[in-house]
């Protein structure tokens, strides 16, 4: 009697169902499936997609039940499960297997869902005036999200080799929807809670002021002053559009340091077969929408210098200053404070330097071996003279047994 009430348990346990899920947390496109020990349904009931009368699910779930093997049912949500939501499930009463054996009625292990979230992080824009693309998984309003963002500088005591020191400092944040153009390229689009149930993928690119209502762009208020280590506060709490959840933690993104606006450099050039100029290197960017021509208004040379005009490199860090400097090796030159950088900030200090342009040395340059080879043919040989005032060359043809030796010695010549 005992082995028979231990067959009866054991034929019991048997049957017991199991729940398995792809992932946990679940998502959107979480497979979900109850398995049975035993065959629960007839053969010509597999594949066939019929209302959830198989489980109970709180809080409410709209889903039917798919079975793929006959002990294999499959949950097929037909929406997407709720954010930050905890579902229980559990079969509805006992059942009963093909062959007769009851399956007492089971609770499974608890399915949470995913919480609201960010899901990528884009830096757009200028270091003092950009800000950040945040995508959610869900839908999110800016003006509700905008109290939640704040950029920050840290307190930084002076020390020897450390930065200088600085004072706390924070700057409100305003909130605006994301748009393509904010983003550049599908490639850093990330699809939303629903758009992943709905297997759309990641859509083709869309014109540049299409809004994207799971995203939004944050910006400071005003421009960030200078100073190191700035960041992008984000608090926790943030509300998605439904208000249905909230973010459950919070974060920062780097944003970095904003130097003052100085010059690198300010030098007096001099190099063969071109005219003198003077180039001065800045730390940051010259402002775009100034026409060269501009600049000069900024920038004096004493004496006066006949024919000055400007031009910039294509980063615009750079300015050189071309004319007539051939009248002297001495100027003075004066910038003014006032020149702004591409980012608003003015000249750190005004700048007035005294410029030496040096005179080169006499000196005679030969082309390289490899030059020389391929002037082979050409009956070409240029040779660069350098200051002066006559000068004197012969030339001796070599005979078939100097040639490898002279060839040799000149190989290492560099020009």
């Amino acid at each position: 009697m005992k082995a028979l009430i231990f067959l009866l348990t054991l034929t019991c346990l048997h049957a017991a169902p199991r729940l398995s899920s792809s992932s946990r947390p679940i998502g959107p496109e979480s497979t979900i499936e109850i398995i049975f020990d035993k065959a629960m349904v007839p053969e010509d009931r597999l594949g066939v997609q019929v209302d959830n009368d198989l489980l109970k699910i709180k809080p409410a779930w709209n889903t039917t039940i798919l079975w793929r093997a006959q002990n294999i049912a499959r949950l097929v949500p037909q929406e997407a499960p709720a954010l930050g939501t905890s579902y229980e499930i559990s079969t509805v009463s006992e059942l009963t297997a093909q062959d007769g054996t009851q399956v007492a009625q089971t609770n499974f292990d608890t399915l949470k869902s995913e919480g609201f979230t960010v899901t990528r992080s884009r830096k757009i824009g200028s270091l003092r005036s950009g800000g950040y693309v945040l995508f959610f998984n869900d839908d999110v309003d800016p003006l509700s999200a905008a109290p939640f963002f704040h950029f920050f500088r840290p307190e930084i005591e002076e020390t020897e080799k450390g930065p200088a020191k600085q004072s706390s400092m924070t700057v409100a944040a305003r909130t605006r929807q994301a748009r393509w153009e904010d983003i550049g390229s599908r490639y850093y689009y990330k699809s939303s809670w629903q758009e992943r149930f709905e297997k759309k993928g990641r859509p083709n690119q869309r014109p540049g002021n299409t809004t994207i209502p799971h995203a939004i762009v944050i910006e400071p208020v005003t421009p960030l002053p200078v100073g190191t280590s700035w960041s992008l506060k984000r608090i926790q709490g943030i509300p998605n559009k439904a208000k249905s959840t909230t973010l459950a933690h919070e974060n920062s993104y780097k944003i970095g340091n904003i130097y003052p606006f100085v010059t690198n450099s300010v030098s007096a050039v001099t190099i063969p077969d071109a005219d003198r100029e003077v180039r001065i290197y800045f730390n940051q960017k010259l402002p775009s929408h100034l026409k060269l021509e501009h600049f000069l208004q900024y920038i004096k040379i004493e004496p006066n210098v006949p024919g000055l005009k400007v031009t910039t490199d294509y980063r615009r860090q750079r300015l050189t200053l071309q004319g007539n400097f051939k009248e002297r090796d001495v100027y003075t030159i004066n910038i003014s404070q006032n020149l702004t950088s591409a980012e608003g900030l003015t000249l750190k200090n005004a700048i007035k330097q005294n410029l030496q342009f040096k005179r080169l040395s006499p000196g005679l340059s030969l082309p390289s071996h490899d030059e020389a080879q391929l002037a082979s043919g050409t009956r070409t040989y240029e040779i660069t003279s350098i200051n002066h005032k006559n000068l004197h060359l012969r030339i001796k043809k070599l005979t078939p047994d100097e040639l490898v030796r002279v060839s040799q010695g000149y190989r290492r010549y560099t020009g």
